[in-house]
């Protein structure tokens, strides 16, 4: 037979360990037996209470947070209190507590969150003990996605500056300076602006006027941005010509840091480049170590012929580059036309272009120092990228391992109905797809029928993200190695670029030494009036966390 006994002590017994029998009798048989007995302190005046703060934490997944705890014991109590968490992938460190007093703990918790998804979680910090009633603390998780807007920058993360009235004002390019100030280029009808943030998204008004440097050039249609390493600034682009026609010319202009013309390029800071095609456009620019530049476009006469120049650090058209003593050379692609979008430096010191062709197919082709082609490269210099649609807006990228990843955007139609995708490439150093990349080297992302249009790709922590423009708003996505989408990056791998209730346009992203993400675009409103425009730039942040969890 068994039987629940219960066992009372009186008030008047001290703390302490005894020794008992327990003694039970019928009809003249008692039997006992000893029962080891441990009395803890009696609770005096109060029974005790527990507080954390702040109530609201928000954590990525697999990172550590900080709370800060307040545990008042009741009086007279002595021994150890357990902290715990319970029924989730979260807990406490330290999960226990020594009292040797009546005062009142007060010490920094940490909150350890395991590989958990994105949500908010109500949770409750609970504290018990021998002889110490149980208490719990209530307080808000959110597990939340990476990046998050950075409430430091700007007005809750977010930069907005209108410098220039009315509609047509765009960002072209951003730029981070080494003491973590910006310089944004925007181009509006007749000027292009440069315009300085400080690091924190404010206007730096000592620069030019209140943050503001204007330079006069009629009629910019495209253009591009890039920093040298004495800081100064170099602009590049192409502009309608002064004859009213809608023939275009390609520009650089170099200025100081604090925005006025340098005068060592080209005598007054701005080079007007005639390169003998009736019209010429604008690709993209990059800088070598020794310091001259090369662009890439297209020059049309009769026709559009992929372009390739160099200009010395001077401003100066450079002669050894290309056909000889023109500095600038024009890549044949017999009957289609092309024109460069991007190029990148490789690691061997060439570069290799990206370029649209009217046929609906990207041509990559690599140069050598002298924009000669590189005959070692696909065939004779030029590999042609044809994935079953029409492609078009490629982007380059060299990764951390000198691999060669592309971006471009697809456009597949029957009659009136189209489809749309984009689509990551990567490719090794000799120019073989990556087979470890995607579906064999490649991997295509459909959208349906909304037509996204990427602008520029960047690799962080071994990841891609790119930026690109749905019908009405900016997305940034994030990539594995493999080139899969990071699900733990918002929903779907994205991030989208909203600015309510305007419309918005991602054209720029940079990363800062602290892993801080900053993005930056246009953005739209209408009014009865009409449509109006301004300057947009995001600050994302990483939840600082004590390092993952021990495993």
């Amino acid at each position: 037979m068994s039987q629940s006994l219960t066992i009372s002590v009186g008030s008047g017994v001290a703390a302490g360990n005894y020794t008992v029998k327990v003694r039970a009798s019928a009809g003249g048989i008692a039997k006992e037996a000893d029962l080891a007995l441990a009395v803890g302190a009696r609770l005096g005046g109060g029974e005790g209470s527990l507080v954390v703060g702040p109530t609201r934490l928000k954590l990525l997944p697999n990172t550590r947070g900080q709370v800060q705890l307040t545990l008042t014991p009741p009086s007279g109590f002595r021994g150890s209190v357990e902290l715990s968490i319970w029924g989730t992938l979260v807990r406490p460190i330290p999960d226990r507590l020594e009292i040797t007093s009546d005062q009142p703990v007060r010490m920094p918790l940490v909150i350890a969150v395991g590989n958990l998804s994105p949500q908010r979680l109500n949770l409750r910090l609970y504290a018990e003990g021998d002889g110490f009633p149980r208490k719990e603390a209530p307080f808000e998780l959110w597990v939340a996605t990476d990046p998050e807007p950075d409430p430091s920058f700007g007005r809750d993360g977010f930069a907005a500056t209108d410098t220039a009235p009315g509609f047509g004002d765009s960002l072209k390019g951003l730029v981070q300076h080494p003491d973590g100030s910006f310089t944004a280029l925007v181009a509006y009808h007749n000027t292009i602006q440069l315009v300085r943030y400080l690091p924190d998204g404010q206007l730096d008004t000592s620069f030019g006027q209140g943050g503001v440097v204007e330079r006069a050039l009629p009629r910019i249609r495209e253009g591009s941005m890039l920093l040298e390493p004495n800081e100064r600034l170099v602009v590049a682009g192409d502009r309608f010509r002064p004859d009213g026609s809608l023939n275009t010319s390609i520009f650089l202009a170099r200025f100081n840091r604090d925005g006025t013309p340098d005068t060592s390029f080209d005598q007054d800071g701005l080079l007007e480049l005639s390169l003998g095609g009736m019209s010429e456009d604008f690709g993209a620019i990059i800088r070598r170590p020794d310091g001259r530049l090369v662009g890439t476009g297209s020059s049309s006469n009769n026709g559009s012929k992929i372009l390739l120049f160099q200009v010395r650090s001077d401003g100066l058209l450079d002669p050894g580059f290309g056909a000889p003593g023109t500095g600038f050379v024009r890549i044949d692609t017999g009957s289609e036309q092309g024109s460069g979008k991007d190029l990148v430096l490789l690691p061997s010191g060439d570069f290799l272009v990206a370029s649209e062709l009217t046929s609906g197919d990207i041509l990559l082709t690599r140069h050598n120092h002298d924009g000669s082609l590189d005959p070692a490269f696909g065939v004779n210099g030029r590999l042609r990228v044809d994935l079953g649609a029409f492609e078009d807006s490629p982007r380059l990228l060299v990764d951390s391992n000198g691999r060669v990843v592309l971006l471009g955007a697809q456009q597949s139609c029957q009659g009136s109905t189209c489809q749309f995708a984009y689509f990551l490439r990567r490719y090794l150093a000799n120019g073989a797809l990556d087979a470890s990349f995607g579906q064999g080297g490649t991997q295509i992302f459909p959208v349906g029928d909304s037509r996204y249009r990427p602008t520029q790709l960047l690799e962080v922590d071994g990841k891609l993200l790119t930026i690109g423009n749905w019908p009405r708003n900016g997305v940034i996505f994030r990539y594995h190695p493999d080139g899969s989408r990071d699900q733990e990056f918002g929903p779907g791998g994205s991030i989208g670029f909203f600015y309510s209730p305007y419309e918005t346009e991602l054209s720029s992203i940079l990363v800062q030494p602290n892993g801080r993400l900053v993005v930056g675009g246009t953005a739209f409103y209408r009014q009865t009036s009409g449509w109006y425009s301004f300057t947009l730039l995001a600050r994302y942040r990483r939840v600082e966390g004590l390092g993952p969890l021990a495993p």
